[in-house]
C-alpha cells in the first residue's frame, strides 16, 4: 500500500494497481503520497519505469521486489529512506540517489544479476561516492561495491563493512581488511567465488553471519586473534577451505560455521577460553579432525558438532611431532 497524507496531517493507505508500464502516483482528494509501503508493488511485471513524486520520504522493505522489468527509477529530493530489498531482483542498471537520502544499505538492490551504477546528488550530506563504491559521508561505512571489480582497496577510514557490501563480486580475487575495520557485516563477501586471499590488519575485527559463505576458492585464512565468536555460516560452502588458524581468544564456534567445507582437514584450537562448539558447526566436513589443546573439561560440544575425529593431545609438543 501507499500512504497518503493531507495538509492537516491526516493519513490514509491506498492499495494501487499500476495501469501502465510507467508508475506515477497521483494526488487524491487533497492527499499526496508520503510513503511507499512494504511489498506495495512486489512482483508487478508490468512496471518498467517508476517516477516517485516529491513528498515521498520512504520506500519500505520489498516495495518493488520482483519487479523484474523495472529498469528506470526517478527518486525525489524528499526521499530519506530506502529499506532492505526495496528493489530486489529488478532490472535497474542506474540510479541517482537524491540529496536528502540518508538511510540506505546495499541490500536495497540485492540480489540483482548485474551491477547497479549508483550516482549521488552533489548536495547529499549523508552519502559519498568514491572510486565507484558507496560510503557514508565520513567514509567510515562501506555500503556498496560494484560487482564487476577484480581489485579493490578499502580506504583506511573504513570502520564497518556493510552487510552484502561485496556480495556476488565474482571477480574479486583478494582483499586487505584495514586495521580500523571493527565489523564485517552479514554476508559481506558472500558469493565472491574467485576470492582466495583475505588479510586482516587488526586482531579485533568481528565477522558476522555468512560473511564468506560460498567463497568457493578461499583455501586458507588467518582469523583475527581477539575474535571470540565464529558466527553461523561464516565459512559455509567454502569448498576449497583447507586450513584455518583459530583465534587465540575463541569462545564459541556457532552452528554451521564451517558446514559444507569438504577440504577442511585439521582444525586446531589453542584458546584457553573455548566454551562451546555448537550443533552442526562442521556439518558435511568428512575430512575434518578437531584438535583441542586447552580448557578440555570446560567445553560444551554437541555430539553432532563434528563428524570427523576429535583429539585431545597431551601437549603442544605432541602435535609438533605428529605434524612433522
Amino acid at each position: 500500500m501507499v500512504r497518503y497524507k493531507n495538509s492537516n496531517g491526516e493519513s490514509i493507505r491506498i492499495s494501487m494497481e499500476p495501469k501502465s508500464n510507467i508508475l506515477e502516483l497521483p494526488s487524491i482528494g487533497g492527499f499526496t503520497p508520503e510513503e511507499i509501503g512494504e511489498d506495495a508493488f512486489k512482483g508487478c511485471k508490468t512496471i518498467t519505469t517508476a517516477i516517485i513524486p516529491e513528498g515521498v520520504t520512504a520506500i519500505r522493505r520489498g516495495a518493488f521486489a520482483g519487479c523484474t522489468y523495472l529498469k528506470d527509477v526517478v527518486l525525489p529530493d524528499s526521499l530519506e529512506t530506502i529499506e532492505d530489498n526495496a528493489f530486489e531482483a529488478c532490472d535497474i542498471r542506474y540510479i541517482r540517489l537524491p540529496k536528502n537520502l540518508k538511510n540506505l544499505t546495499s541490500k536495497a538492490f540485492y540480489p540483482n544479476n548485474k551491477d547497479v551504477y549508483i550516482d549521488v546528488h552533489q548536495d547529499n550530506k549523508y552519502l559519498h561516492k568514491f572510486n565507484g563504491a558507496l560510503y557514508n559521508a565520513s567514509m567510515t561505512i562501506l555500503i556498496y561495491v560494484p560487482k564487476h571489480i577484480n581489485k579493490f582497496t578499502i580506504p583506511r577510514t573504513v570502520e564497518y563493512i556493510e552487510r552484502r557490501a561485496f556480495a556476488e563480486c565474482s571477480k574479486l580475487e583478494s582483499i586487505d581488511i584495514p586495521d580500523k575495520v571493527a565489523c564485517i557485516g552479514v554476508e559481506a563477501f558472500r558469493g565472491c567465488t574467485m576470492l582466495h586471499n583475505v588479510k586482516f590488519h587488526s586482531d579485533d575485527t568481528m565477522i558476522f553471519d555468512g560473511a564468506f559463505e560460498y567463497c568457493v576458492n578461499l583455501s586458507s585464512i588467518d582469523l583475527p586473534a581477539n575474535m571470540q565468536h565464529i558466527h553461523p555460516n561464516v565459512f559455509a560452502c567454502c569448498y576449497n577451505l583447507g586450513a584455518v588458524v583459530m583465534p587465540d581468544n575463541l569462545k564459541i564456534i556457532h552452528s554451521g560455521a564451517f558446514c559444507d567445507c569438504p577440504a577442511l582437514t585439521k582444525v586446531k584450537i589453542y584458546s584457553n577460553d573455548i566454551e562451546e562448539i555448537c550443533l552442526h558447526a562442521f556439518d558435511h566436513c568428512p575430512n575434518t579432525d578437531l584438535e583441542i589443546y586447552k580448557n578440555r573439561d570446560g567445553i560444551d560440544m554437541d555430539t553432532d558438532a563434528i563428524k570427523g575425529e576429535l583429539e585431545f593431545p597431551q601437549n603442544e609438543q605432541d602435535f609438533v611431532m605428529s605434524a612433522a
